[in-house]
């Protein structure tokens, strides 16, 4: 069971130098282990507000973006809830499979294996 839990969105700058907009991220942690997740959207860094981790503005844009960031968020914290009903370990890295879409691996153990472990 995680201690703590916590979840941000913010903006990097893309390696081209001359960029307009930056990529947006959103950074999961897990008893202090993080784990970064593109969001796939980009956004102008002027129009960002770091304190709040969301679009600035009541343009539609910024209401689109910060609607699907809110989504995202959601998302994140049902996949957390799914985690535990599964008995799964919630981790910044199981989350981050589930939500790119994968499924967790768990080792399936043969009687094979285990009794030549116990042996």
């Amino acid at each position: 069971m995680e201690k703590s839990f916590g979840l941000i969105f913010f903006i990097k700058k893309p390696k081209t130098a001359n960029a307009s907009e930056y990529f947006i991220y959103l950074r999961i942690t897990v008893n202090g282990n993080s784990c970064d997740v593109s969001t796939k959207r980009k956004w102008a860094p002027e129009k960002w507000n770091i304190q709040a981790g969301r679009a600035e503005g009541k343009t539609e844009a910024a209401k689109s973006l910060n609607s699907y960031l809110e989504v995202l968020q959601r998302k994140v914290y049902d996949l957390r809830k799914r985690l535990e009903d599964n008995s799964h370990p919630v981790t910044a890295e199981n989350i981050k499979t589930l939500l790119q879409g994968y499924e967790i691996k768990v080792h399936k153990y043969m009687i094979m294996e285990i009794f030549k472990q116990h042996n």
